[in-house]
């Protein structure tokens, strides 16, 4: 008989997941035996397998992510971050809502995904802007953002009650080596992911979308009479997927294994959401 304890380490561990991890944000099994005991739970490592299966067949999407840094993030979720942030606009626009009323249903919506990917509680984000680039009919404002020593990017639109600071501007020698352009080849939809060198394999009829997807450098050659291989670098991310299979059986990843691994658990988890009768 499951003790008290065992219950709650169910419900915690759900709970942390939630709130703390993301396709970018990932949690060890060791990382979770250490946030199960802030709650003052223990755990071992075999139990939080255990766990984490039983908390997919209860219908939760958590990925074992195996390439470094590795570890166990919530996939799927009610809501995706691009529906969340389609109804926090439309809350933000909404002139029959009060302002208490607004803050009060942004606040509600942030509890739907991570803490990365909430919004920053109101606070400001103190960036230094380099760049603007267009993809998808929407302007992009590249920047170095120094807290965390990494470029980010955002959409020029969202952007609200911007201010100048007197600030020096950081990021110069990031970004002297910086390619736009490459940039831009490698990146879907201005979704981040980490940067992998793939192995794809597509039909002829496909090389024009191809080299208009990531140029003319690309690294080509055939394959058979009716097929070529490119090796281009993409940062891996789910809209990277979308665009692969957009292509149908005409497109393939072919390497490297992990990376098919992931894609091939982006399709089942696509797969879930319809039931067959």
């Amino acid at each position: 008989m499951a003790t008290r304890e065992t219950k709650l380490k169910l419900l915690y561990l759900m709970k942390i997941l939630l709130e703390q991890t993301d396709e970018d944000h990932v949690l060890s099994t060791m990382e979770l035996i250490n946030e199960l005991k802030r709650y003052g739970i223990s755990a071992e490592r075999k139990s939080i397998y255990d766990d984490i299966e039983a908390l997919n067949e209860f219908g939760m999407d958590i990925i074992n992510k195996r390439t470094q840094p590795s570890g166990f993030y919530v996939a799927g979720r009610e809501f995706e971050l691009p529906e969340l942030k389609l109804l926090v606009d439309a809350v933000q626009a909404s002139k029959f809502i009060t302002e208490n009323k607004t803050n009060e249903l942004i606040k509600k919506l942030e509890n739907l995904t991570s803490k990365f990917e909430a919004r920053q509680n109101g606070e400001f984000y103190i960036v230094s802007p380099w760049a603007l680039t267009w993809d998808d009919e929407n302007y992009y404002m590249i920047a170095y953002d120094s807290a965390v020593k990494s470029v980010k990017y955002y959409r020029v639109d969202k952007m609200i009650n911007t201010e100048m600071t007197k600030e020096r501007r950081a990021g110069r020698k990031e970004f002297a080596r910086f390619d736009l352009a490459a940039f831009a080849k490698k990146t879907f939809g201005m979704y981040g992911g980490e940067e992998r060198s793939l192995k794809l394999r597509f039909g002829n009829e496909l090389i024009g979308v191809v080299i208009d997807r990531f140029g003319k450098g690309i690294l080509i050659h055939m394959d058979d009479a009716d097929h070529f291989i490119a090796h281009p670098a993409v940062n891996v991310s789910r809209q990277f997927f979308g665009w692969i299979s957009s292509l149908g059986d005409r497109a393939e990843i072919l390497g490297p294994d992990d990376v098919v691994e992931m894609y091939v658990e982006w399709l089942k988890s696509l797969l879930k959401c319809y039931h067959m009768k």
